[in-house]
Order: C-alpha cells, then structure tokens, then sequence
C-alpha cells in the first residue's frame, strides 16, 4: 500500500466518492496504479499538534489491520473528525 504525499493526490480524491462516518471521512477515487493508495488529513480544528499526532497514528494502525478490503487502482483519503 503507498502513501499519499502530493496535493494533486488529494485533490483528486475529492473529485471521487465520499463516505461520511461518525469519526471520519472517506474519500476514494479509482486511478491507474494498480497499488491502493492511502492519505490522511488531520485539521488544526480536531486538537494540538501531539493530539493529532496521536490520531494519525490510530488512523494508520486501522488501515494496517484492514488493508485487504481497500481495493487496487483506487486512491483513499480519511479525514479524521473530532467526534
């Protein structure tokens, strides 16, 4: 799985589908890699440096532990909400 880092990235994931939940968003988009590609955002509104820090951690953990339901040739963006 490769790590979104470019703001191109981003943006093209807002053009895709949103799925709203309760403690985050999910943007997905299909692209031509064949490697799912995961991003994270995580805003000044949901805490200080060390509390996002933190939940950008549980974030990536989450991923890890379910990495084989996000499907190739897609690009996925999870912003976090403060919930």
């Amino acid at each position: 799985m490769r790590q979104l880092k470019n703001r191109y990235q981003f943006l093209n994931a807002a053009h895709g589908n949103r799925f709203n939940g309760r403690y985050f968003a999910l943007l997905a988009v299909r692209v031509e890699q064949s490697e799912p590609g995961i991003g994270f955002t995580i805003t000044r509104r949901v805490g200080n440096s060390p509390e996002r820090s933190r939940i950008k951690r549980r974030l990536r953990a989450a991923v890890l532990a379910c990495q084989t339901q996000f499907q190739g040739r897609h690009d996925y963006v999870l912003i976090a909400r403060r919930a």
